[in-house]
C-alpha cells in the first residue's frame, strides 16, 4: 500500500545547502537520525534547482558559497519553499546579513562555529521536541 503524498510534508525534509564536505556531511547526518529525508547540495545552482524541483519542511543555507550567495539562493525560490523553516549559516554574520536573513524570513541566522542545539531548536517546528543527546561522528 502507498504512503500518502502528505508524508513529505509533515516536517521531515530538508534541503541543504552547504560548500564544505565535510560539514555537509556531517549536519546530513544530523537531520537523518531525527527521521528527516536529507537533499545535500554544494552550489547554488543545485540549491536552486533542488528547490525549484519540489518544496521541502526545511532548508539549511551557508552564506557564502564559490558560485554566490546563499540568501540571494533562497531569495529566488522562497516562494517555492512557503513554510519551511529555513536557517542561514555564515562564518561571518554581519548585522546587515542578520537583518536581510530576517527579512527574507529566516528562521535564524547563525554564526560558524555554531552549537547544534541552536540549529536543531531552530528546526523544533519541523523536528518535533528532541532529545539534547546527539552526536556527530
Amino acid at each position: 500500500m502507498a504512503l500518502p503524498l502528505l508524508t513529505n510534508r509533515m516536517g521531515r525534509s530538508i534541503l541543504i545547502l552547504e560548500d564544505d564536505a565535510i560539514l555537509r556531511r556531517q549536519l546530513g547526518r544530523v537531520f537523518a537520525a531525527r527521521g528527516c529525508e536529507v537533499v545535500e547540495t554544494d552550489c547554488v545552482a543545485d540549491f536552486v534547482d533542488a528547490a525549484l524541483d519540489r518544496a521541502y519542511d526545511a532548508c539549511l543555507l551557508d552564506l557564502w558559497l564559490p558560485d554566490g550567495n546563499g540568501l540571494d539562493a533562497w531569495e529566488h525560490v522562497r516562494a517555492s519553499q512557503d513554510g519551511a523553516v529555513t536557517v542561514v549559516m555564515s562564518g561571518e554574520a554581519t548585522p546587515a546579513a542578520r537583518a536581510r536573513a530576517e527579512h527574507l524570513g529566516c528562521a535564524d541566522l547563525l554564526a560558524k562555529p555554531f552549537d547544534l542545539t541552536a540549529l536543531l531548536a531552530a528546526y523544533e517546528p519541523v523536528l518535533g521536541a528532541q532529545s539534547p543527546n546527539f552526536s556527530i561522528r
